[in-house]
């Protein structure tokens, strides 16, 4: 197979100037697991009508001092009232680590880059809001208590729930645009998808033979 290579521009176009001017807030997402069921929450938020009642994976911007990793701890007690969340990495496989590698989607609705250090940036089109975030995976014990609703006005969000993987996968539409990227990637590490069966280019010089299974699925 011949290599083929890509450029952001190239796979992006004119619409690429508005990833690259904008002012990305930074802060982590905390996907937490317990067997097969993951936490949710709904966000509500009055003062953002654009994504107010769509579903999220508990998140909060990074406050000084913290690491991507208390940054996801926080948020999950701060949304969900579970104060145990045990962080065990950082969602994208390993793959994505190993040189000048990213991931590219452009929606409808937004464009997402996934960066070689698995951090995902991304822009609504609607708002112009900006995000770079970092999707932290953890698990809960088998004692963790059932989530607790925290007033919205400390945490922006309501009804905390955890949810089978089955069911999970079937909420992405309602799912906010930013939060069905990590969404997507669990999809593709539970169904053994590839990037390009999700929807993504790779870019930055990347030959196109490197397409290939998450490596948790190349050895199963």
């Amino acid at each position: 197979m011949p290599i083929q290579t890509y450029t952001v521009s190239e796979v992006f176009g004119p619409e690429y100037g508005r990833f690259t001017d904008s002012k990305f807030m930074r802060g982590s997402w905390g996907i937490g697991q317990k067997g097969d069921n993951y936490l949710i929450v709904t966000r509500q938020q009055p003062g953002d009508p654009l994504r107010d009642g769509e579903i999220v994976f508990p998140g909060s911007r990074r406050i000084t001092g913290e690491t991507k990793y208390s940054n996801a701890r926080r948020a999950v007690k701060n949304e969900a009232g579970i104060d145990c969340f045990q962080y065990t990495g950082i969602l994208i496989p390993d793959v994505m680590h190993e040189g000048d590698i990213s991931l590219a989607k452009l929606n409808e609705d937004s464009i997402c880059l996934i960066k070689p250090n698995g951090s995902v940036e991304m822009v609504y089109f609607d708002s112009g809001k900006a995000y770079h975030f970092d999707p932290v995976t953890g698990h809960f014990g088998g004692s963790t208590p059932d989530p607790q609703e925290v007033p919205i006005a400390a945490s922006g969000a309501k009804n905390p729930r955890f949810v089978k993987s089955e069911e999970l996968f079937s909420l992405n539409k309602n799912f906010t645009a930013a939060c069905r990227i990590p969404l997507e990637i669990l999809e593709g590490l539970h169904k053994g998808k590839t990037y390009k069966e999700l929807g993504y280019e790779l870019v930055h010089g990347v030959p196109e033979i490197q397409f290939a299974p998450f490596k948790d699925q190349e050895n199963k």
